[in-house]
């Protein structure tokens, strides 16, 4: 197991792994028209080519033995949200791992190593948003520190759902 850096070369397969988590995690609770259309936004080749060139913006591949990931984050830098988080702050955009691979230590891993890059950028302001319904991934997050602070709205397909906004100071 290994962290690296996503290129541009690796777009396919930062597309086809966000996709299949996204739907996996969410397909059950949304509707097919809202997926399609997060998935024709959000995570087009498009969408994803203008993340992975922004200067604030890191993808990032945990990959198996075989060198296929597993999973991935999305972290970006030096973001100004709230009082709780002021501009030097790391947000966890999106952290995702196949489901085959889940309950593993691989998001753990993932986390850690998010910590590390805001240690060398001498970030101590960590955060992330998680869907109000997702039980596990709240737990998930308390057990490393993180906090719920805030709220805010996610538009997805015609519907408002909720993020708890989660934070952690080193």
């Amino acid at each position: 197991m290994k962290i690296e850096r996503v290129t541009l070369q690796q777009l396919g397969e930062l597309q086809a792994i966000s996709q299949s988590t996204f739907a996996d995690a969410y397909g059950p609770f949304n509707t097919f028209e809202s997926m399609e259309e997060y998935f024709a936004t959000s995570l087009s080749i498009q969408k994803l080519t203008e993340e992975i060139k922004s200067l604030n913006a890191r993808f990032y591949f945990l990959t198996g033995d075989n060198g296929q990931p597993v999973a991935y984050l999305k972290v970006n830098f030096w973001t100004d949200v709230k009082e709780w988080a002021p501009a030097d702050s790391l947000e966890i955009e999106r952290l995702y791992v196949k489901k085959e691979f889940q309950r593993k230590k691989y998001g753990t891993r993932l986390m850690n190593f998010a910590i590390q890059l805001g240690e060398e950028h001498h970030i101590n302001h960590f955060w992330l948003g998680v869907w109000e319904f997702n039980p596990d991934a709240i737990r998930f997050y308390e057990t490393l520190g993180y906090k719920v602070v805030d709220k805010h709205i996610f538009r997805f397909g015609n519907e408002d759902q909720y993020d708890f906004i989660m934070h952690k100071c080193l």
